[in-house]
């Protein structure tokens, strides 16, 4: 029997259709059909990721990989402790993040941390502060040591009282583009 033989006989349930089934190598989706919150969906998030190995992502030291990942809700709780901790007094549920990729040449870095700025505050948008992402270094192959960015995010504010939901979105979509 082959594998579209066996799809066939399973059955549509809430967003599954098994008229989607095909080979495709280095994706997966993980998702609770509630939308509830579950940190059992992250570590099967995480176990996809290790599952992929076999697409090619892994250099040949074993260690450097292509930085896959996974996304997530932004942890409300997480990031409220985080502005506190950095005294920036702003509620969290209206907290947006940008995860960037900056060099790590210092002179370099302060340019960049200007353009963020420079875009957030050109589409009305207000950069609260950044936050510097640990990394253990002892983890990473040599090649990906060597190459590998600094990463900050960026807290952002809506600088615009009236902005919110979709249009709140749709805005962080243009300063991201912007930037």
């Amino acid at each position: 029997m082959t594998n579209m033989q066996s799809f066939s006989r399973m059955q549509r349930r809430g967003l599954y259709d098994p008229r989607f089934e095909h080979d495709a190598c280095g994706i997966g989706f993980v998702a609770q059909l509630s939308g509830a919150a579950s940190h059992d969906i992250l570590n099967m998030a995480l176990t996809s990721v290790g599952n992929m190995a076999h697409r090619g992502g892994v250099g040949a030291d074993g260690k450097s990989g292509d930085g896959a990942g996974v996304l997530t809700r932004i942890p409300r709780a997480f990031f409220a402790r985080e502005l506190a901790q950095l005294g920036i007094n702003y509620p969290a549920e209206d907290l947006a993040v940008g995860m960037i990729f900056l060099p790590r040449d210092e002179a370099q870095r302060t340019i960049a941390h200007g353009l963020v700025a420079q875009g957030l505050a050109s589409c009305g948008l207000d950069l609260l502060g950044w936050r510097v992402v640990p990394v253990d270094d002892a983890v990473l192959g040599d090649r990906a040591r060597e190459s590998r960015p600094a990463i900050e995010q960026a807290l952002i504010g809506c600088g615009n009282p009236a902005l919110s939901g979709k249009d709140y979105e749709r805005t962080l979509y243009l300063a991201c583009k912007t930037i």
